[in-house]
């Protein structure tokens, strides 16, 4: 009989991440450890395009805010089986490891669903305000790591509402007005992490490029190795 604990999963070698985990496991909370880094529990999507996704963010109910601080996206926060921000730290140690990918998928309120894919993603550490790199878009979800005026947030430096770190030629803090931490340029076209609504507004959790600035109903992202670089 299976007496694995359905919840949280542990196997004899500490895995990077969750592509490192054998195959034919399933989705579920798994303990990794990074290089340079230290264990930490993560959702790992083992279905999803190939599986092997180490799963930043989730949120489909709005239980979650994520109008937060920096000490709260810096070391994570909400339910990891539920919805979540996995960690900036995390993030750090993990693409730090070798060239990776991320995945951006939605679905709004009509039930059409859209990703994104970036071919190449990394994060730095603290001390770069993580430093956002990003690039080589495909998908069916448009690119959105922009913001209004077209300024790619690659090379962007994270903000929350106590720590702006924005490029806004008007002086505010992206953070408070989108309501979301986030790599904010003059503000973001991707702000998943906005308000929990269907509304149509500049704070809500919208990807224009998709669904213009309509709230989506379910969005995740994901990150594992890419292997072709």
């Amino acid at each position: 009989m299976d007496t694995t604990n359905p919840v949280e999963r542990f196997i004899s070698t500490t895995p990077k991440d969750c592509s490192d985990l054998s195959p034919g496991s399933c989705s579920g909370v798994y303990t990794i450890r990074p290089q340079n880094g230290v264990n930490v529990s993560v959702f790992c999507d083992m279905e999803t395009d190939d599986g092997g996704w180490t799963v930043i963010q989730k949120r489909f109910d709005g239980t979650v805010s994520f109008d937060r601080f920096w000490s709260n996206y810096k070391t994570g926060f909400g339910d990891i089986t539920g919805e979540h921000w996995l960690g900036n730290d995390y993030l750090h140690y993990i693409t730090d490891q070798g060239p990776y990918k991320v995945r951006f998928d939605f679905e709004d309120y009509s039930g059409n669903t859209a990703y994104a894919i970036y071919n190449r993603f990394s994060v730095g550490d603290e001390g770069t305000n993580y430093l956002l790199s990003i690039s080589g878009y495909h998908g069916t979800a448009g690119d959105s790591m922009i913001d209004a005026a077209s300024q790619s947030l690659n090379g962007m430096k994270f903000s929350t509402r106590d720590k702006d770190n924005d490029i806004d030629y008007r002086n505010d803090n992206c953070a408070v007005r989108k309501k979301s931490g986030w790599w904010h340029a003059s503000c973001t076209y991707s702000n998943i992490n906005g308000i929990y609504t269907e509304d149509n507004s500049k704070d809500s959790n919208h990807w224009v490029a998709f669904d213009v600035r309509n709230g989506l109903r379910k969005t995740k992202i994901m990150m594992k190795p890419n292997l072709e670089i």
